[in-house]
């Protein structure tokens, strides 16, 4: 929410200066509107991933090996941790690496097998954002801020309203959608089955409930940080 409300607040500051005439103020202020909004968008599908391992938590403590089915959910937290202000999530890496060792943390961590959910990659990408993109975005605040203001390219890849408005929603929001992997994610959602339980621990002894118990805890904060 926070963000959000000072991303209003940056976008009514690019209004005023293309209304002042200051475009290539505007263009470098303009920069700081798109990485909040994917910002946002990156904690969005964090959120999603929380709430599939919450749903799973039962799951998760019978395991010795990560499921295949929670790779890219687990891997992609792992990915956000440094990437993202939240610190509960470097607990959760903790965890993570008392339950299935240091290796696997490392390989989420740095996508080593290409497991990170594709689109948090591009959300979480710090990557110069293309001219086309600033030119939509300025675009756009100029018409919510009822600034008459054009690219000077007016054949530029913004073309028409409806184009513009086609390719700012691709560029921000691309198609390709959380894997298929991921299952239910609502909370509410039944677990999905994993092939067979796997056996109890004999031996080695597993992770504390209380682990698991802070874990939860985690999990919950993350999806209450606004």
């Amino acid at each position: 929410a926070k963000r959000t409300a000072g991303n209003d607040h940056l976008r009514r500051e690019v209004g005023q200066l293309l209304a002042a005439g200051k475009e290539e103020n505007a263009r470098i202020r303009v920069e700081r509107v798109i990485r909040e909004d994917l910002t946002v968008e990156a904690f969005e599908i964090i959120e999603l991933f929380c709430e599939l391992l919450l749903a799973r938590l039962g799951l998760l403590d019978q395991m010795k090996q990560c499921d295949p089915t929670l790779v890219e959910a687990i891997h992609s937290l792992l990915y956000a941790t440094p990437r993202v202000e939240v610190q509960e999530l470097a607990v959760v890496r903790d965890q993570f690496a008392m339950k299935f060792g240091k290796e696997f943390v490392l390989k989420g961590a740095e996508n080593t097998d290409n497991t990170v959910n594709p689109r948090l990659l591009l959300k979480l990408s710090w990557e110069v954002p293309a001219p086309f993109l600033v030119d939509a975005y300025l675009q756009e605040i100029a018409r919510s801020c009822r600034v008459d203001w054009k690219p000077a390219h007016e054949d530029s890849d913004c073309g028409s309203d409806e184009t513009t408005t086609s390719t700012l929603a691709t560029a921000v929001n691309p198609p390709p959608a959380v894997s298929k992997e991921i299952g239910p994610a609502s909370p509410t959602a039944k677990p999905a089955a994993v092939g067979g339980s796997p056996p109890a621990p004999a031996a080695s002894k597993p992770p504390s409930n209380n682990s698991f118990d802070e874990l939860t805890r985690r999990f919950e904060a993350l999806k209450n940080r606004k």
